[in-house]
């Protein structure tokens, strides 16, 4: 009898231990800094941010996290893999994947660290700065752009050289030979061109094609949509096989949102139109990004505004909401 006792003693021990051990992952989530979350991101790892949809719809998303709110966050992680993964376009964690979570700025997340912890995760971080903290921190260490510098007409503008390039004659539409003797002198007749009335400049230089282009909000809904100018290209980045089972949303063009940045980074003009059927966008056009519920697209809009691009807009509701609005029954 005794030799069974030692035996059971032991394991009773064990399972004091793991239970304490267990009990202190619950509570007492390791808490990780914005070099970790940057890691993260290129390792493609899952940073899961239990704000609202509202709240993230106003401010945005880490790159690549997805966007579970704290209040559904554990039937959300109870889904079959292939749900999750259609869903949110990230595989399910297992048990000992690395599990970032992030909320609100300087608030601890510790109700969804011990959601994780009880549904048996291993690995559950907190990032306590949250978005606002690693939307600084990215500025911080993205590298200053060149200063904007005014040429004016007399005084050439410092600092010169390769740094700051100052604009050659070629460059100015103006063509000096048009003017006679009168504009032996480029720079004067950039002077008294730019003197003229904005009727007589525009008739003389044709400047549509500089026109701003029409901006639209950071978030639209689907009367916007439906709504869009021409002049504004609508971009769906869901996967092509999501758009034959489910539909296309129209006027759109597909981009898969792991296509996104190297269509908009990598890719010329040319081979934009050759692949995509429309001219690339430059840094001042605007774009309306769409997806099945907004999570991907949002994703979307921050890559682009991290490579420059000033006006970018979310339709929130994605492809379930224009299905949604469509198939109302007309009043």
């Amino acid at each position: 009898m005794k030799n069974l006792q030692l035996p059971f003693l032991f394991l009773v021990c064990i399972l004091v231990l793991k239970c304490k051990s267990d009990k202190q992952n619950h509570l007492f989530c390791k808490s990780v800094c914005y070099d970790d979350v940057q890691k993260a991101v290129k390792n493609n790892s899952l940073i899961i941010d239990v704000r609202s949809k509202q709240e993230v719809a106003e401010s945005g998303l880490i790159p690549t996290s997805v966007n579970i709110p704290l209040g559904c966050l554990r039937s959300k992680l109870e889904m079959s893999r292939k749900d999750f993964k259609d869903e949110f376009n990230h595989s399910k964690p297992k048990k000992r994947t690395l599990i970032i979570v992030t909320g609100r700025t300087g608030m601890p997340n510790s109700p969804a660290c011990e959601i994780l912890c009880f549904l048996g995760f291993k690995k559950v971080r907190d990032y306590v700065g949250g978005y606002e903290d690693f939307e600084r921190r990215d500025k911080e260490c993205r590298p200053p752009p060149a200063p904007y510098c005014s040429h004016n007409i007399a005084n050439s503008c410092e600092p010169t050289g390769d740094a700051y390039p100052v604009p050659t004659t070629s460059e100015i539409p103006i063509n000096p030979l048009q003017y006679g003797n009168s504009c032996s002198n480029p720079l004067s007749c950039l002077q008294d061109k730019l003197t003229q009335s904005k009727k007589d400049f525009k008739d003389e230089f044709d400047l549509g094609n500089m026109s701003k282009s029409t901006t639209v909000p950071k978030v639209v809904d689907f009367k916007q949509v439906k709504s869009l100018p021409d002049d504004i290209l609508l971009i769906d980045v869901r996967e092509p096989s999501e758009l034959q089972q489910v539909g296309v949303l129209p006027k759109s063009i597909n981009i898969p949102l792991g296509n996104v940045e190297n269509a908009f980074k990598q890719l010329t003009p040319e081979e934009f139109k050759q692949l995509y059927g429309c001219n690339k966008p430059d840094l001042n056009n605007s774009m309306v990004f769409s997806c099945k519920a907004g999570i991907r697209s949002a994703k979307a809009m921050k890559i682009l505004e991290n490579l420059g691009y000033k006006n970018t807009s979310n339709y929130q509701g994605g492809f379930d909401d224009w299905l949604e609005q469509t198939q109302k029954p007309s009043a």
